[in-house]
């Protein structure tokens, strides 16, 4: 299991150098590291999802998710989108859905307490828009996670002149609408206001 979590840690550390370098580079560039960010992201979410190693984890599945909504931000409105032979076709929406209802399954159980879990989940629920930011992240920060974990998850945001996180500003929605309505807009020339998080919240081992 510990070679497995290592394994799929891997994948994960690949799939976030990709996703950073595609956000980074030119227009004609971006779609390539995207889709080698998913696929990285796949491969890691197959180990993690393998039963023969019993992990318990939702980085890679989540992050698979997150850099298929950057390459095709309208993947967001739902329904089964073919994103060619090596991504195949997924409906994004209905696996946050299902991917959220995992994590909460998991922190009733066997992830009880698990700030990261609770950060993913806070994500899912601000890109469905089934909950405020705040009130999304109200466990996460409740739980007074380490420094490294804090300021990873809450990267980005607005901040007070003492450094301190402004807890009552937060607005992923708008995080997550400034890369993925962009991209949006590159692709199809319309401009679209979409709900959502952004992937610099969840900035860890590598992402």
């Amino acid at each position: 299991a510990q070679f497995a979590t290592e394994v799929a840690d891997c994948y994960g550390l690949v799939g976030g150098i990709e996703r950073r370098w595609a956000i980074d580079s030119a227009a004609e560039e971006r779609d390539a590291h995207f889709r080698a960010s998913i696929l990285a992201y796949d491969q890691g979410f197959k180990v993690e999802g393998d039963p023969r190693y019993g992990l318990v984890n939702s980085y890679n599945r989540l992050n698979r998710l997150l850099s298929r909504l950057l390459l095709k931000p309208e993947l967001l409105e739902g329904g089964v989108v073919d994103l060619g032979p090596e991504l195949g076709a997924l409906n994004v929406r209905e696996e946050l859905e299902n991917t959220g209802q995992v994590i909460r399954d998991q922190l009733s159980s066997t992830r009880r307490g698990d700030f990261w879990a609770m950060a993913d989940l806070a994500m899912i629920e601000v890109i469905l828009g089934s909950a405020d930011p705040v009130t999304a992240y109200g466990d996460f920060n409740a739980k007074s996670p380490p420094d490294f974990a804090y300021k990873s998850a809450l990267a980005g945001l607005p901040r007070d002149a003492h450094g301190h996180v402004q807890l009552a500003h937060l607005d992923f929605g708008k995080l997550v609408a400034r890369e993925v309505s962009k991209l949006y807009t590159e692709r199809t020339g319309r401009t679209k206001k979409l709900t959502g998080g952004c992937v610099t919240v969840k900035i860890r081992r590598g992402d």
